[in-house]
């Protein structure tokens, strides 16, 4: 038994309408969920604010599997208004707040993007003189109890900035900080709690590296100060691999790719 966790907001409803629409499932109120004794073995979750967050605790707590839905790794949604919703993709991981990488991928789903997303040669000129350390947003902060991260991760890569003459600039999720303003060839490294920077660093060039269990990027970079270039296309086709247009999760196909999953 499958149920998908209304959001309350028009315009995200739209977007587990469409899940709920594709995977037969039954649509609910998020206190309805955290209360019931229904046995759903199933849930599709979108963001964690409105009592999606309680949700996504409970369908861990409770082993019920958990289709977590958010914005994409790659061209991701833009305007939430209906006649705009079938130009993007959403990000749906299983049993997890972010996608999980295992090696596996087929590349299919990625070749249909890869000319609108060039991946550029790996740089690091001496011109590149930023460590930039993205920190959790201020809803995921207490959601994953991460209040020390910032301050611990600091902490941590002082002793590095200080040996190659780096300055750590720290770069919250705000609106005038999105990615494009980013000076690119001016960056050494990118260090992130769970930032879909990462994902533009990849593509960008730039060593990337996860500061938490929740962010997609781990270790594959190797070590920050002596880093190893991964296969980037590869990453970036697993990724693929776990985001869906509109359309696909209003017709099935998203869940019924996901619904037999070990990971996502």
């Amino acid at each position: 038994m499958i149920c998908s966790i209304r959001t309350n907001r028009p315009d995200t409803e739209l977007i587990q309408t469409a899940f709920a629409r594709g995977a037969k499932s039954e649509l609910v109120h998020a206190n309805y969920f955290i209360q019931t004794t229904k046995p759903y073995d199933e849930v599709s979750i979108l963001g964690i604010l409105r009592g999606s967050g309680e949700c996504y605790k409970k369908a861990l707590e409770k082993k019920i599997r958990m289709y977590y839905i958010d914005h994409a790794y790659l061209k991701k949604c833009k305007s939430y208004r209906r006649q705009d919703l079938h130009k993007y993709y959403f990000r749906i991981s299983v049993n997890r707040h972010v996608c999980k990488l295992t090696g596996r991928t087929d590349y299919k789903r990625y070749n249909t993007i890869r000319h609108r997303v060039p991946v550029e040669p790996v740089k690091r000129s001496i011109n590149a003189k930023q460590l930039i350390i993205c920190p959790p947003s201020r809803f995921l902060t207490p959601f994953f109890n991460a209040h020390n991260w910032l301050g611990e991760t600091i902490k941590k890569l002082q002793p590095l900035a200080y040996d190659k003459g780096l300055k750590i600039v720290v770069r919250e999720k705000r609106i005038n900080q999105r990615p494009e303003y980013i000076h690119w060839g001016r960056v050494y490294a990118i260090v992130a709690y769970n930032s879909n920077l990462l994902v533009k660093g990849i593509v960008k060039g730039i060593p990337v590296f996860g500061g938490s269990e929740h962010s997609v990027i781990q270790d594959e970079w190797g070590e920050i100060e002596n880093p190893r270039e991964p296969d980037r296309e590869r990453i970036l086709a697993e990724l693929m691999d776990n985001q869906f247009t509109i359309e696909e999760i209003r017709n099935g196909k998203a869940y019924a790719l996901l619904k037999d999953r070990e990971y996502g």
